[in-house]
């Protein structure tokens, strides 16, 4: 993580927040043993990276006896599955989500467009497009 921060007189405060975070071990779903009766069970077999970039800007505002602050926060950031066991296809709230290698974590999936609407990886969509 670097954080850097400019101060100008007490007035105006800006600062810039960039980080970047590996995660290990998630839990995630694996199938189970048919034989065992046991669908799927959760193990720490995951991982994903975060990245982004955090800017804040603060800013107070004096007329005589009266100080006013204001101040905003404007953030980009990505993450991206770099493990897993297999892909996940979750239904949830009248959607289905995918969770795979390569993909941001819970993509929201829609079948009529035959598209992913947070990223579409060109494979899957050609996968997609013969399997409906």
């Amino acid at each position: 993580m670097l954080v850097l921060t400019f101060l100008f007189k007490e007035r105006l405060s800006i600062t810039v927040d960039f980080y970047r975070h590996n995660t290990k071990e998630m839990l995630v779903y694996n199938k189970g043993n048919s034989v065992s009766g046991i669908a799927y069970y959760l193990y720490n077999n995951g991982a994903m990276v975060n990245t982004g970039i955090d800017l804040n800007i603060f800013g107070r505002i004096t007329n005589g006896r009266v100080k006013w602050d204001a101040g905003i926060t404007l953030g980009k950031y990505k993450n991206e599955i770099t493990a897993i066991p297999e892909t996940v296809f979750t239904e949830f709230a009248g959607g289905t989500y995918i969770t795979q290698v390569g993909a941001a974590a819970n993509s929201f999936l829609d079948i009529n467009l035959k598209e992913y609407i947070v990223h579409r990886p060109k494979p899957m969509l050609r996968a997609l497009a013969y399997a409906i």
